[in-house]
């Protein structure tokens, strides 16, 4: 940050210093709806009330970045043409629709939010001001208008215009006001610019699928790794029409989820990932502590803050030694049946059905299922002494693990090279139990995903193998380790969003393999905001692409999460711009409103559509 921009945001806090208001500087999920364009980082200045209570934790909040930020929250749009296709789309509206911060700021009555942002303009100087400064109204003022309800104003200032700001809460309304409420609109907005000049016009319709985005979520009520995901689909166009006409200048489908989180039926997978990823560290660690020895004799040993999803303890050698005995401990497991693809859905397949395969899915071998056994020990000795259980059955019990023809890992070939009189090997040494148990884990993984991948039809199978290569005919390297299993994250990414996305819309086939691909195509490679060092925290993910025009006809037959018209008039040496927002949850936190008055509204309009009206007026400046 510049030292320009750090004495103008000090200049704004000196004008409430020695007075119960503050200058926050922050992100506001309700000037970023109304004016995405307005605010540099989607950043303002606020003056406002805050309670003493509150008032340090807000403090910290506006030294770092907002929680979405701070989450890494990655993604970018994409072009890319679909398929015919069928939908079932629930929508599920979100319990809020604002940040947490936002509840604690108190607004002021409109008289003195006026004086702040007047003497903020005085004060600022035009060459240096960068964000826009907004005073926080009390609504229910009984100075004000009770038709305009103001609770916002403020000003910005850019190379050409000098920008007054004006925010308002008119009366709550139906949705059938909104769908026959045109005519009024206009008018409004030609009374406020005194034209009748030719009127640009934007229209923004979003369609909330299921659950709600990250960043309005009270961390204190749900944690990270409970996130079940979200999912919308937002509409722009340019004629004032309710519904979305065929020529839209975008329909958007946004998919938001989270790494690791406990609700996605693929969570399995991701916690095999983090594991092997945590191994891949005791090594490195060991390698560097012992000179980069694997034949060092100095026990490797788990670090004390090791946590493992799976641990079960001493069941770890029963289980093995039913395996070597020929008893398999996986049998008397619950089968999975396949389902059975009805007339209704023919075309179409669903992710979920082969993730619940799994467990059974074909060409099971030996050291998958070692794999699902040992990744349960919680301590190195254990591993040793599993690894050398096997060998000694081979040795002495003429055990033969039952290979598949195509398993390449390093303990296959190990077997392979074995033969009547050397049926012995020194794994207890350093870390080489450990690589063969890595090497497993990660080829059991990869042939998860190929089956998932392959029974859906997603991607070439030539392709995914140039991204899932071969690393255990080479000496063990970390490296070659790490690309692999980075790589293995980033196909689960990608599922991940294809599951949230089928979970609410019956997609076909080629539906499904188109929208993987253009996930696929920003989450894989080297450009991918999946990072392997991702992998240690659960991180917020994001992918925005073009909905296809199905999914649009299928989803204007239900009611729109929110509607949002932008009406603007331009003159020679000034520029009208009017907003009306309607949306199902409050724009504003409950704490803008008068006790009682939400309640009053839902109990008599039924369907109530929360309406936010704002006024902006950009004057040139000479």
């Amino acid at each position: 940050m510049s030292k320009e921009k750090i004495n103008d945001i000090e200049l704004v806090k000196n004008i409430v210093k020695n007075t119960e208001f503050q200058a926050i500087k922050t992100r506001l999920s309700y000037i970023n709806r109304l004016f995405p364009n307005l605010c540099p980082n989607g950043e303002c200045i606020l003056f406002c009330f805050v309670k003493p209570h509150d008032l340090k934790e807000v403090i910290k909040n506006e030294n770092k970045s907002n929680d979405s930020l701070a989450l890494d929250v990655t993604g970018s749009p994409l072009s890319h043409s679909f398929g015919d296709d069928s939908f079932n789309v629930t929508i599920t509206p979100p319990k809020k629709n604002w940040y947490k911060d936002e509840e604690k700021h108190i607004p002021m009555d409109r008289r003195t939010a006026a004086e702040l942002i007047n003497i903020a303009q005085e004060k600022l100087d035009a060459e240096t001001w960068t964000l826009p400064v907004f005073s926080l109204c009390d609504p229910s003022d009984p100075r004000e208008n009770d038709y305009e309800r103001v609770v916002l104003i403020g000003t910005a200032f850019d190379s050409q215009y000098f920008i007054p700001i004006r925010v308002c809460l008119p009366a709550m309304t139906s949705l059938e006001h909104i769908r026959y409420g045109f005519s009024q609109l206009l008018r409004q907005h030609l009374d406020e610019s005194w034209s009748s000049l030719k009127v640009d016009v934007k229209i923004t319709s979003t369609y909330e699928l299921c659950g709600t985005s990250f960043e309005m979520i009270d961390k204190k009520d749900q944690s990270i790794d409970e996130f079940k995901g979200y999912l919308k689909v937002e509409a722009t166009w340019d004629d004032l029409t309710f519904l979305p006409p065929p020529t839209a200048l975008s329909n958007k489908l946004f998919a938001e989820i989270i790494s690791g989180s406990k609700a996605s039926p693929l969570c399995d997978l991701w916690d095999q990932i983090v594991l092997l990823d945590k191994y891949l560290t005791m090594v490195q660690t060991y390698h560097e502590k012992h000179l980069s020895s694997r034949y060092s004799v100095k026990p490797l040993i788990f670090p004390k803050d090791f946590n493992n999803p799976y641990s079960q303890g001493d069941d770890v050698m029963k289980q093995l030694k039913r395996l070597l005995s020929g008893d398999d401990p996986f049998e008397n497991d619950e089968a999975t049946e396949t389902i059975p693809m009805s007339k209704e859905n023919e075309g179409t397949t669903k992710l979920i059905d082969f993730i619940k395969e799994l467990p059974k899915r074909e060409n099971l071998d030996f050291t998958d299922k070692f794999w699902q056994i040992i990744r349960a020990a919680d301590n190195y000795v254990l591993i040793t002494d599993c690894v050398y259980a096997i060998f000694e059955a081979m040795s002495e019990k003429n055990f033969k693990p039952q290979l598949n023809s195509m398993d390449e890992t390093r303990f296959a070939m190990m077997v392979s090279e074995l033969d009547g009189e050397n049926k012995k090997f020194s794994i207890h040494a350093g870390t080489l139990s450990l690589e063969l148990v890595i090497d497993m884990g990660i080829e059991k993984l990869s042939r998860d995903y190929l089956y998932l991948i392959s029974n859906m039809s997603l991607l070439e199978m030539s392709d995914l193998q140039k991204l899932i290569t071969n690393v255990s005919n080479e000496e063990f390297k970390l490296d070659n380790y790490r690309n692999k299993l980075k790589a293995l994250a980033q196909i689960h990414m990608s599922l991940e969003f294809l599951q949230l996305i089928q979970s609410q819309i019956d997609c076909r086939c080629e539906v499904s393999h188109s929208i993987f691909e253009t996930i696929f195509n920003t989450y894989s490679g080297p450009n991918s905001p999946l990072k392997y060092s991702d992998l240690e925290n659960p991180k917020v993910y994001t992918i925005s692409m073009p909905a296809p025009l199905q999914i649009i006809s299928e989803i204007t037959n239900k009611e729109p999460f929110s509607w949002m018209s932008t009406l603007t008039t331009e003159k020679k040496d000034e520029k009208w711009t009017t907003v009306n927002c309607y949306s199902r949850i409050p724009m504003f936190p409950p704490n803008i409103y008068v006790p009682g008055e939400l309640e009053k509204g839902q109990m008599e309009l039924g369907d109530t559509y929360y309406v936010t009206y704002a006024k902006i007026h950009y004057m040139r400046c000479s």
